[in-house]
């Protein structure tokens, strides 16, 4: 990873005269999967403000491809008992909620009641 990091910052340092320092990569979507399609949304943490500030305002070369920066605004994450925001299942002292019919019981309890039923899940 670290020879990756000094080729962003060389090529960028050499193509477009940018300097700037990273401080670490990671690939959003799992490097499992960064490896299986060889590619994928791109974190990179930048040692100070201004550095990050330059790549979003002037992009930067990865590879000899140009490409453009934005600031990495992560989601609000779900908790899939109470169907609440802000905190996961693991968390939660709140309520069960089906996530299917907003029912008090939990999703993986959820039985069709209607006379269209639900198709299983494969």
């Amino acid at each position: 990873m670290q020879d990756t990091i000094a080729n962003i910052e060389s090529s960028n340092n050499e193509e477009l005269e940018i300097t700037f320092s990273v401080v670490k990569l990671t690939w959003l979507n799992g490097s499992d999967a960064h490896d299986h399609t060889q590619h994928g949304p791109l974190m990179l943490d930048f040692k100070t403000r201004k550095d990050a500030n330059t790549a979003i305002d002037q992009g930067l070369t990865i590879d000899g491809t140009y490409c453009r920066a934005s600031i990495y605004i992560p989601r609000v994450p779900q908790c899939f008992r109470c169907q609440d925001w802000g905190h996961r299942a693991t968390e939660c002292t709140g309520e069960a909620q089906c996530g299917k019919c907003a029912g008090s019981h939990e999703t993986s309890q959820h039985s069709c009641t209607h006379a269209n039923p639900c198709m299983p899940r494969e």
